[in-house]
């Protein structure tokens, strides 16, 4: 009797002990929940749907559906730890041909997950993402650099208006595409372009970065240019209508522009072709962002070599 109350009272004690945070208010229940279900209840609609870059939502949604979804099965939010992590990095670097760049964006989704977590009070404690490591990878050679003069100028020869323009402002000024759609007439003053929004599939937000917003300043080629392109705007270059429009005066859809013009003009171009055979030599990679933008922007290639960059950014 005195042997199973001791172990009576030694099993209560246990209990206390595992149950004192939670009484004492110090452990929330919610803890518990699934990670998928924390992710898709709580943390895309109510926190990434309202606080984050268009673009970088859906990024999030297809790194959540692509990579980590399947992978987290019944895993609770309070029993994840940092091995947790460290192995589900690994696992996807080993499973998938992801970049390293890749890589680092699935762990900073991750963060960005428990720290919504530790912020609304269901946990407490060290991040589990902070000490993660990001797995080696083998990476394309990064000594790249913007296509030249000669070949930006082989490219727009075959282009018609407003292709044409549209495919110099991204190659003498470096701007996202985001960026472009979002340029109106009242921020360009015939000297300088200033950056005031982006626009990404129809929806206006802020540059992406605080050095994004940095007046371009515009050389005469394009000055010419964007004049030119006014005139035949006509009464549609208001001030607050964006300087590349559709007809309706809406931001001109840039990847219809780049397929239905662009690309195919391009392809029949033999100079061009040269450019893009010697690319292809050479490597996929770019560093400036003029080329990486122009690439981008008409599907090709960035080229590789010694040639300046065209513009500051």
């Amino acid at each position: 009797m005195g042997a199973t109350t001791g172990r009576k009272r030694a099993c209560d004690t246990f209990v206390a002990e595992i149950l004192a945070p939670l009484n004492a208010g110090l452990l929330n229940p919610q803890s518990t929940m699934l990670i998928s279900e924390f992710v898709e209840r709580v943390y895309l609609p109510n926190y990434a749907e309202k606080e984050l870059r268009a673009s970088t939502r859906k990024g999030y949604q297809v790194l959540w559906a692509d990579y980590l979804r399947n992978r987290m099965g019944k895993m609770t939010l309070r029993d994840f730890r940092t091995v947790h992590g460290e192995q589900l990095l690994a696992e996807i670097a080993r499973q998938r041909k992801l970049s390293r760049h890749t890589l680092k964006h699935i762990k900073s989704f991750l963060s960005g997950v428990f720290k919504q977590a530790k912020r609304l009070g269901i946990l407490d404690g060290i991040n589990p993402i902070q000490d993660v490591s990001i797995p080696r990878v083998a990476e394309f050679e990064e000594d790249t650099h913007a296509y030249s003069l000669d070949e930006i100028k082989a490219m727009l020869a075959p282009l018609d208006e407003p292709a044409r323009t549209v495919v110099l402002t991204a190659a003498l000024t470096g701007l996202r595409k985001s960026e472009i759609l979002g340029l109106r007439w009242q921020d360009y003053d015939g000297e300088q372009l200033s950056i005031n929004r982006s626009v990404w599939r129809g929806i206006e937000d802020e540059p992406k970065t605080r050095r994004s917003k940095a007046p371009i300043p515009v050389v005469q080629q394009l000055a010419e240019a964007l004049e030119a392109h006014r005139l035949r705007a006509g009464i549609m270059a208001q001030p607050s209508l964006p300087i590349f429009q559709a007809g309706n005066g809406s931001p001109l859809n840039l990847d219809n522009l780049a397929r239905r013009v662009i690309i195919p003009a391009i392809e029949k171009c033999t100079q061009c072709r040269k450019a893009r055979s010697r690319s292809q030599a050479r490597g996929p990679h770019v560093r400036t962002r003029q080329g990486a933008r122009v690439a981008r922007l008409a599907r090709l290639p960035p080229r590789t070599g010694d040639e300046p960059a065209l513009a500051r950014r």
